[in-house]
């Protein structure tokens, strides 16, 4: 499954995504949404590695959300190689370490992405915001 072809095949995406982008929410500091193919597709294979050998977790994932502050990615259970609704967060690891590679992969799941965006990304979202952040996003606009 190529990360690019499923994007510009937008109706294998679940629809609670494709109405987020068609209404440009792309983010919910500190998460937003990917944009950039190549990173997506770079946390998916580093997701896969670290999955690859724990039971009861999902194989693979579509990542579409990151923090902004730590390695923590959301993304789409993808299972019989399609794209489910169910949201997979996890916070990756990129050392190479033995002992790090036989650690416990922390995941919380959601049964959808506006499980996900009410009990997460805006949860988290509305404990940041402040008048501090306000001024440097309205800097980087």
């Amino acid at each position: 499954m190529n990360l690019e072809s499923t994007m510009s095949k937008s109706d294998e995406l679940p629809l609670a995504y494709r109405w987020l982008l068609a209404n440009k929410l792309h983010s919910f500091y500190p998460w937003y949404l990917l944009r950039n193919n190549m990173e997506a597709e770079a946390l998916r294979k580093q997701y896969v590695r670290q999955a690859s050998s724990r039971r009861g977790v999902p194989r693979d994932m579509l990542p579409f959300a990151r923090r902004d502050d730590n390695n923590a990615i959301a993304g789409f259970a993808i299972s019989n190689r399609r794209i489910t609704d169910k949201v997979v967060v996890t916070e990756l690891y990129w050392s190479t370490r033995t002992d790090e590679e036989t650690s416990e992969l922390k995941l919380t799941t959601y049964t959808s992405l506006w499980e996900w965006l009410s009990d997460e990304a805006i949860s988290t979202s509305r404990e940041w915001a402040s008048e501090e952040l306000m001024r440097e996003i309205k800097m980087d606009a």
